[in-house]
């Protein structure tokens, strides 16, 4: 990446200018993504008996007291599919949106 300087009213702005397009990033990492996403949606990595897990804390409905739930990385690997997958499902119109659907709730 190339940065350029460029100085208006006495200040200086940089400027990032990116060169090669995306041929010249490599792929990500899939088990950095998986330790992003863990740590974006509340989970911290905790080792139990030898074995790495991602645990949360939670209070469940009814309760006062706080509880920890953990999961070991292949399981929150698949945790992380089944959320993406039901975000990606929020954006796409279901039987409802399409036209004259069976939603419209009167005749």
């Amino acid at each position: 990446m190339n940065l350029r300087s460029v100085v208006m009213g006495g200040m200086v702005l940089s400027l990032g200018l990116v060169v090669g397009g995306c041929a010249a990033t490599k792929p990500a990492d899939p088990k950095a993504e998986l330790i992003r996403d863990a740590i974006q949606m509340g989970f911290h990595k905790k080792t139990l008996q030898g074995v790495v897990n991602w645990c949360h804390g939670y209070i469940p409905m009814g309760s006062h007291l706080e509880r920890e739930e953990c999961m070991t990385e292949e399981r929150m690997a698949t945790f992380l599919k089944e959320q993406q997958s039901a975000r990606d499902s929020l954006g796409r119109p279901g039987v409802c949106g399409a036209a004259g659907g069976a939603c419209s709730g009167g005749g």
